[in-house]
């Protein structure tokens, strides 16, 4: 019987131990979770509110009592910050501790509380800028910084708002003192110039609009008057290049001015008009080579227009043209030559492909030499230079005979005793030239042979 009650007393020991076993685990467990944080604010007076969420409820949503204070902690941050009594660096390192919690609902406080920092600080800073910018006489970059200052500063908002206007007075005062230094020196660019760059700063500014507009007004009437009065002086000593330069040079300046263009326009026509009558005259009186000039600079000035086109066409037909570049029809017994012809007096004549000579030979039964040349009508003068060759030995005379469209123009006798005849033939209208030699008293061209060299056809002028 008593051996049955000490077991009985020793297993109620047990199960007292192993009761009080379980209490001490279900305490641990309370006490670790969020509401042994709770309880560890309430009971302990904690206040580390970082620590206690880290060390109770880390990783969770933190009770209403610990989310106020951390709250109370972030709001606090920030009215330091707004007092004067923390920089912005240890005010947002105060802000990303609390952010690097990990609290799902405090992590979107503390990136709203930065972004306000950051909007405070950057008014500041331009406030700073500005003043700092005031003091060494840029009013320009004071005017832009104080416009950068926002209310979310007030106190640098409103201080900024009281500055401005006068750095901006300071500032239009020293662009039109400048303006009007420029324009008392004549140097509108320079004068337009500078109240464009202060337009930029005070683009609704009265004053420097008004400034800017007389500006302009002041350089466009210089540059025209300018440009024109050279224009004008240039024609009126014949220099058209100068003009068109002149007024190149203003339009290049005011390209869209209309009264500009219109003088331009106007020259343009009187020089163009000059230069085809100046050109025709000075060909008539063969000055040749002044009317190639004077076209040339003209197709320089404006080249591929129509009627300098035809000008050149017009000119083109002074300029002597040879016999050996026109369409010809088969010659009789009219040879070119291959070699330098030498005529009865000595002198040679180099074969450069215009040179001709008719029948030479001695051999008999031939009647005339000739040879046709397509003028076209476009030509009225012919010259050319005749002499015997070297061979002529004949005792009878030959004659040369020039014909247009088969009327005869004139004619030139040789012997083997003449001197060569340079010859001029008015060819006016002609279409088809022909030349023709034939013996004179006799019916043989035998050992009469003579040359032509140099011929060409050109439009004649006056002085021809």
């Amino acid at each position: 019987m008593q051996q049955r009650r000490k077991a009985k007393s020793v297993c109620i020991a047990v199960l007292f131990c192993l009761l009080a076993a379980e209490c001490t685990a279900l305490v641990q467990q309370y006490r670790s979770g969020p509401r042994g944080a709770i309880r560890a604010v309430e009971n302990h007076r904690e206040t580390d509110a970082k620590a206690e969420y880290l060390m109770h409820a880390r990783g969770n949503a933190a009770p209403a009592r610990l989310a106020g204070a951390l709250q109370r902690e972030l709001d606090a941050a920030l009215t330091a910050y707004r007092a004067g009594s923390a920089s912005y660096e240890e005010t947002t390192a105060a802000i990303r501790a609390l952010q690097s919690l990990g609290e799902e609902t405090l992590t979107g406080q503390a990136e709203h509380a930065l972004q306000t920092a950051a909007q405070i600080e950057s008014a500041r800073q331009a406030y700073a800028a500005a003043q700092k910018a005031e003091q060494s006489g840029r009013d320009d970059e004071a005017i832009r910084q104080y416009r950068l200052v926002t209310d979310d500063d007030p106190a640098c908002d409103q201080a900024a708002r009281a500055a401005l206007p006068a750095a901006e007075a300071r500032f239009r005062d020293a662009a039109l003192a400048a303006a009007e230094q420029s324009d008392a020196d004549a140097d509108y660019a320079a004068e337009i110039a500078g109240l464009e760059q202060a337009l930029e700063t005070l683009p609704d500014d009265g004053a420097l609009l008004s400034a800017y507009t007389k500006a302009v007004t002041r350089r466009t009437y210089t540059l025209r008057h300018t440009a024109m009065q050279k224009a004008r002086s240039s024609a009126d000593n014949g220099t058209y290049s100068d003009a068109f330069a002149a007024l190149n040079e203003g339009l290049s300046e005011l390209p869209d001015d209309e009264l500009l263009q219109f003088a331009k326009q106007n020259l343009r026509a009187r020089y163009l008009l000059y230069v085809k009558e100046q050109t025709a005259k000075l060909a008539d009186e063969n000055r040749l080579n002044e009317a190639g000039a004077l076209l040339s600079e003209a197709e320089t000035l404006f080249p591929g227009t129509a009627d300098l086109q035809a000008v050149r066409q017009n000119l083109n037909a002074y300029q002597p043209q040879k016999l050996s570049a026109l369409e010809a029809g088969e010659p009789n017994e009219w040879f070119r030559a291959e070699q330098t012809l030498t005529d009865r007096r000595g002198k040679e004549y180099t074969a450069d492909g215009n040179l001709y000579y008719s029948f030479d030979q001695a051999v008999t039964g031939r009647r005339s030499a000739s040879a046709e040349f397509a003028l076209d009508g476009q030509y009225n003068l012919l010259t050319l230079t005749a002499a015997p060759l070297a061979s002529y030995t004949a005792e009878n005379s030959v004659i040369l005979e020039i014909y247009g469209d088969g009327r005869l123009l004139s004619s030139f006798p040789f012997d083997k005793n003449a001197a060569a005849l340079h010859t001029k033939t008015d060819v006016t209208g002609v279409k088809t030239l022909r030349l023709r030699v034939y013996p004179l008293g006799v019916s043989d061209l035998q050992n009469a042979g003579v040359l032509i060299a140099d011929g060409a056809v050109r439009k004649a002028g006056a002085g021809t």
